[in-house]
């Protein structure tokens, strides 16, 4: 028991140390020091991709769903950090530069990627269908929301049903993936008590690398965040 419990507490204070880790000027020089004419050429983004790990896992509290079906946005995390107190934009393997929009994973760097979910709901009647959550793949250039990929269910209850699930993706530049939530009955599902997303990049695919237009990125990612980034911000507590 005492060594679970300094493994635990080693493990706390090594978190610790990314508390304040943000990128710095410096760290912002060499990533827009790439760039010319708003691009980063494929060689120069391959340079930085096959160096760079990343992995983090975002949260969801007490979702009050005011529709069957929606986007999930994670509004513990929101676009701040990582739960376990890593900023984003953070040194440390974290998402960064309009990677996480708190509710859809955009990222710079292709490559291969282990995404896990895992989620508890509280419904107050009994269900005909089980409540789903789905990660969806969106290709580059295609429709919103994308396929689905994988599907975490709880199965029909009253009370507390929990439901997870993993997948490995080959994601490239500009690829999207999201939580999208399905309900059988939003009035008899009283909330999502607890949603967690992790992403973790296992290996770095030179082949999938392509230019990266950072203009064209940033319209991408402001018609993103105006259909997805408000939706279900609404908590238990509001």
């Amino acid at each position: 028991m005492l060594i679970a419990v300094s493994a635990v507490s080693q493990e706390f204070d090594y978190f610790k140390e990314f508390d304040y880790e943000n990128f710095t000027p410096d760290d912002f020089q060499k990533f827009y020091g790439l760039v010319e004419n708003g691009k980063i050429t494929r060689e120069k983004l391959n340079g930085m991709c096959e160096k760079r790990p990343l992995g983090f896992t975002v949260e969801a509290k007490d979702v009050v769903p005011e529709t069957s079906s929606a986007i999930l946005y994670y509004n513990v995390s929101k676009q701040h950090g990582a739960i376990d107190g890593r900023a984003f934009r953070s040194r440390y393997f974290n998402a960064s530069l309009g990677e996480w929009t708190g509710a859809v994973f955009k990222p710079i760097c292709p490559g291969l990627y282990v995404f896990s979910l895992d989620f508890m709901a509280h419904a107050l009647d009994e269900l005909e269908n089980d409540v789903s959550m789905h990660l969806m793949l969106r290709r580059r250039d295609s429709a919103r929301p994308g396929k689905n990929v994988a599907t975490a269910s709880a199965a029909s209850f009253p009370g507390r049903g929990t439901g997870y699930t993993s997948v490995v993706l080959l994601l490239g530049t500009g690829d999207e993936v999201s939580t999208f939530y399905e309900l059988p009955n939003p009035r008899k599902t009283s909330h999502l008590e607890s949603v967690r997303l992790s992403v973790y990049k296992i290996d770095h695919l030179e082949e999938l690398v392509q230019d990266l237009d950072l203009n064209a990125r940033e319209e991408d990612l402001s018609a993103l965040n105006a259909s997805s980034g408000a939706q279900d911000k609404k908590t238990v507590d509001e």
